[in-house]
């Protein structure tokens, strides 16, 4: 804005300027470039503004779907980590070995800590900020790793922990 503001007073006063020397240099690239300088983030802004109500709610089912698997991926390998990153934390605890409640309970605190501090927006994305839905995910790879007794049942832990 302040470019062509002085672009429209150079002119103005370009016949003052003109009576009082014998010649005159006019700054064209001066103001070529103030004025792409000015353009470059409204044009960009402008298409952020386009792709955000426009193209990305219409994106094509199989480009969603190919994000979401994408996303899908990324969870299922932070709560395996997150798993086995518990199991070598906590004291007791080892792969192929069934554990007391105790040291379970200490795994799963331990693993839903780490999900949490490594990836707390896919996290709140897989789970849609439900935090039992996180429980679950990590049991049901605790479970995908033999560490729960074979009779566990997740609706009678759930119950057991939130009365406690």
């Amino acid at each position: 804005m302040r470019s062509i503001l002085l672009a429209v007073l150079a002119v103005c006063l370009l016949p003052t300027a003109v009576l009082a020397a014998d010649t005159v240099t006019v700054p064209w690239g001066d103001w070529a470039v103030a004025a792409v300088d000015t353009a470059v983030p409204l044009i960009l802004t402008g298409i952020g503004v386009v792709w955000t109500w426009f193209v990305a709610p219409n994106m094509p089912a199989w480009l969603k779907a190919a994000y979401g698997e994408k996303l899908q991926h990324n969870f299922e390998a932070l709560a395996n980590r997150a798993v086995l990153s518990a199991v070598a934390q906590v004291k007791g605890a080892a792969l192929g070995q069934r554990l007391e409640i105790p040291v379970s309970n200490e795994v799963l605190r331990t693993a839903i800590q780490y999900a949490v501090d490594q990836a707390p927006m896919l996290v709140s994305w897989a789970t849609g900020g439900d935090p039992s839905k996180l429980v679950k995910m990590i049991l049901a790879r605790m479970t995908e790793y033999d560490l729960l007794e074979a009779d566990f049942n997740l609706g009678d832990y759930l119950k057991n922990v939130i009365a406690r």
